[in-house]
């Protein structure tokens, strides 16, 4: 993968922004039937508009690029918004667990 590390973005608590990940398939087989899962959004506040993006197939060595378009919902907090990467069975497709997070510093910015 070559997405940036937990980026962070500073947003108004109205604010509505896309965020994207550029993945490199850097495995030996084609990805397929495989989506990226919004894992602990039933635990934040901050909405997007899908919890699940279909991953076009993508052979080894291939590059994707993923967005999501994602809104504060209204309330003040640093939040981390963490995605998975998973089969057509669910499961995590990462040995490790691993997390295509990133943070959303959302204030209230009062523009009177």
């Amino acid at each position: 993968m070559n997405s940036p590390h937990r980026p962070c973005y500073q947003v108004n608590v109205r604010e509505e922004f896309t965020h994207s990940w550029d993945f490199t398939n850097v495995g030996t087989q084609t990805w397929r039937g495989r989506k990226l899962f919004f894992s602990n959004h039933a635990e934040v506040r901050p909405r997007a508009s899908q919890i699940y993006i279909d991953i076009p197939d993508t052979p080894p060595n291939g590059n994707v690029k993923i967005s999501v378009n994602m809104n504060a919902h209204g309330f003040e907090k640093l939040t981390e918004c963490a995605w998975i990467m998973i089969d057509e069975e669910g499961r995590n497709c990462f040995l490790f667990g691993s997390t295509f997070a990133f943070l959303i510093d959302a204030k209230f910015e009062f523009n009177g």
